[in-house]
């Protein structure tokens, strides 16, 4: 026999129901009916880094059980680097530019020393609520580091400025002299090219791309 859809279910009043009994086993509800009772919630997403290449490395999977911790450990690539932002995103596409990004996480107070002798054990959590949070600590000194979420919106729209001016200013020079030689004009050139890719790196680090290399 096949059973008509309900249709006369309030989707909030269910979401509500739903998180009401999902906190009262968070807060250990005194009844023997629920002292066994365990809810067990799923991460509806995969959350990842991009390895450096575009490429999508996922650190916890979609469906895991939550809360859920999972660890990376990541070694610093340039000398004296004091801090390192770990672009995290969502989804399930290999590539990492087609998930959803989630935010930047600035990763400071690291020890200045020379490439590759700092490791970084980044660990990432998830919690009964679905909230994801990173900590950090440093090898080999077992130092706790400091952690904050930025999305570098507004870091990122002035150095876009700080491009467009000084293309503007160089665009402006070739106006201003039209007369110089194919050797002045080639200087320049080669100038804006280096000032250019300096820049853009910079960019891409607060973006949340910054070059790092993985350990399992």
């Amino acid at each position: 026999m096949v059973l008509p859809p309900v249709i006369g279910i309030d989707i909030d009043t269910t979401k509500s129901c739903v998180a009401v009994f999902k906190d009262g086993i968070v807060q250990v509800i005194p009844n023997n009916e629920l002292k066994d009772l365990l809810a067990l919630d799923v991460s509806s997403l995969s959350i990842g880094v991009d390895n450096g290449n575009g490429i999508m490395d996922t650190v916890i999977r979609r469906n895991s059980r939550i809360p859920t911790t999972v660890s990376r450990r990541y070694e610093t690539v340039q000398s004296d680097q004091t801090e390192l932002i770990v672009g995290v995103w969502e989804g399930e596409d290999f590539e990492t530019k087609r998930n959803h990004f989630v935010g930047n996480f600035k990763i400071s107070g690291i020890q200045p020393s020379p490439a590759g002798t700092i490791m970084i054990e980044t660990s990432f959590n998830i919690d009964v609520n679905g909230i994801l949070s990173i900590s950090a600590t440093e090898y080999p000194t077992g130092n706790k580091l400091s952690v904050a979420r930025t999305h570098g919106t507004v870091e990122l729209r002035e150095m876009a400025k700080t491009i467009i001016k000084n293309c503007n200013k160089m665009l402006q020079w070739l106006e201003e002299n039209p007369d110089c030689s194919e050797t002045e004009i080639r200087k320049k050139y080669k100038g804006a090219l280096g000032y250019l890719d300096r820049r853009i790196e910079k960019f891409a680090k607060a973006a949340g791309t910054d070059r790092f290399s993985y350990r399992k």
